[in-house]
């Protein structure tokens, strides 16, 4: 947690001087980050359910843990748990 603390710190000190909280580029930038997790799940999602519905398999942990359509879905829920913090950082960063 604290290599993303600081990797937030990182990033909202980049533009601190130059842009405002209120500044639709912070906001844009927020919503970019904030929105990166949930895109990476929903394609890992659409993959598995495409997946399933064309070639019905035998659903086993090593399908679950080896497939790269799971692996998306893990992936976009790891980075959600990062971004979103990061995002409202941006958000609530004081000028």
């Amino acid at each position: 947690m604290l290599a993303a603390r600081s990797f937030a710190e990182l990033v909202i000190s980049a533009r601190r001087a130059e842009t405002s909280p209120g500044d639709p580029f912070v906001r844009r930038r927020a919503a970019l980050v904030a929105s990166i997790g949930p895109v990476v799940f929903t394609a890992g999602f659409v993959w598995t359910v495409l997946a399933l519905l064309l070639t019905p398999i035998d659903l086993y942990w090593r399908d679950i843990l080896y497939s790269p359509a799971h692996q998306l879905m893990i992936a976009g829920t790891l980075i959600s748990v990062i971004c979103l913090p990061l995002a409202n950082e941006m958000l609530e960063a004081k000028a």
